[in-house]
């Protein structure tokens, strides 16, 4: 990873030097960077079963260390601290003034009015640099208001007009890593301070272009245009990206291309999404299972951040089972009702015996194997995925 930041300064010194605007060139290192950097999956969180709104003191305790821990700017995996910072001190090592933001929500910009009438006062703002071997330092921040962030976000000044460059806007990962995002005006992930607080809300519309490749290419994937082929045509797509995806990108490109490819007759409500998760101290793994008209497809990132081998795709409910065998747990209490109602309603003859037995071998908490064995008939489910920070 040190060998690409050092390419990245390097050709956009080149670039500069040719005459390209500084403004290109920031948007040319967010692209380049955006190549090789990869969401952490652990900064996923786990949630009380029973108090659904609160995290399991795992994962509060996993996130806090994240948040607390110095950047290494030599992993492809990081959290948005980590890509603020990256991409900060890129800009600064080529000349362009940039600085770090730390705030309590996405999309909160220093010194804007919420809607109750109060300012914002974001907890941190400070400056990144790499040392001569490409180890970052960031500089003292220069806000102090006892708030705790959240998210984190570059900014940077060219000509007396201020931009915000953030990876987990606009799904910018997974379209730059498809070659979607171009060095354009319109760039996922990079905007006009302005533009900052509805971006983080409402997403940069896919190119024209690219869904009429995607459509292009399904035509010839098929020629009965069905949910189930959509499906499936969605995964093998996916498989392509098995090694610059991680989980996020994964999930934001399965929603955002299926939304451009499924057909008329498909129905959101009728589709569960159950996330599963896997978490100690140090890390977490996540996967999710995406079920639609009786059938089960997996979604899990890319080979370098999970431990799971299944094949992207359908998968039966013997699988799901291993899963559960290997400690994996629904994330909510939400996922855990749509995972009974998956293998329960499927009379899928789940053995607990099986997954108790593979789960003490592997030192596994029984706590962590109730949702196998749960209430039949309950039927809620929220139907969504929640995204990562």
């Amino acid at each position: 990873m040190n060998d690409k930041v050092k390419k990245i300064i390097d050709r956009a010194n080149q670039l500069m030097q040719n005459g390209m605007s500084k403004l290109d060139v920031a948007k040319f290192v967010h692209l380049e960077l955006g190549k090789s950097l990869i969401f952490d999956n652990s900064y996923t969180a786990v949630y009380n079963k029973e108090k659904n709104e609160d995290l399991t003191i795992i994962s509060k305790k996993r996130q806090e260390m994240l948040l607390s821990e110095s950047t290494n700017a030599s992993k492809k995996e990081q959290i948005c601290k980590g890509m603020a910072e990256i991409y900060v001190a890129i800009l600064n090592a080529i000349d362009i003034t940039s600085k770090v933001v730390g705030a309590e929500n996405k999309g909160d910009i220093d010194g804007s009015i919420k809607k109750d009438g109060t300012t914002i006062d974001v907890p941190e703002m400070y400056d990144c640099s790499f040392n001569n071997n490409f180890e970052i330092i960031t500089g003292k921040s220069e806000k102090s208001n006892n708030c705790t962030s959240q998210h984190y976000y570059a900014i940077f000044q060219i000509d007396g007009n201020e931009y915000i460059q953030d990876f987990l806007i606009d799904n910018a990962l997974f379209r730059i890593k498809t070659g979607e995002a171009s060095l354009n005006e319109s760039m996922p992930g990079l905007c006009p301070k302005e533009e900052y607080s509805s971006r983080s809300k409402q997403s940069l519309p896919l190119s024209i272009e690219f869904i009429k490749e995607i459509k292009a290419k399904y035509e010839e994937y098929t020629n009965e245009p069905n949910v189930g082929n959509a499906f499936c045509f969605l995964f093998e797509q996916l498989k392509k990206y098995n090694e610059d995806f991680g989980f996020e990108e994964s999930k934001d490109f399965l929603l955002s291309v299926g939304k451009e490819i499924l057909p008329k007759d498909f129905d959101s409500k009728d589709l569960k999404i159950i996330n599963l998760l896997k978490e100690n101290q140090d890390t977490c793994d996540i996967v999710s299972i995406y079920r639609y008209n009786e059938n089960n497809y997996l979604l899990r990132g890319g080979d370098e951040t999970t431990a799971v081998k299944d094949e992207l795709g359908k998968i039966d409910t013997a699988q799901i089972e291993n899963l559960l065998s290997q400690g994996f747990e629904a994330r909510k209490k939400s996922d855990e009702l749509a995972l009974n109602e998956v293998l329960v309603g499927n009379k899928s003859n789940i053995s607990m015996e099986k997954i108790v037995t593979n789960a003490v071998t592997q030192g596994i908490t029984l706590e962590n194997l109730k949702m196998a064995d749960r209430i039949e008939n309950q039927k809620s489910q929220e139907n969504q995925i929640e995204k990562n920070v």
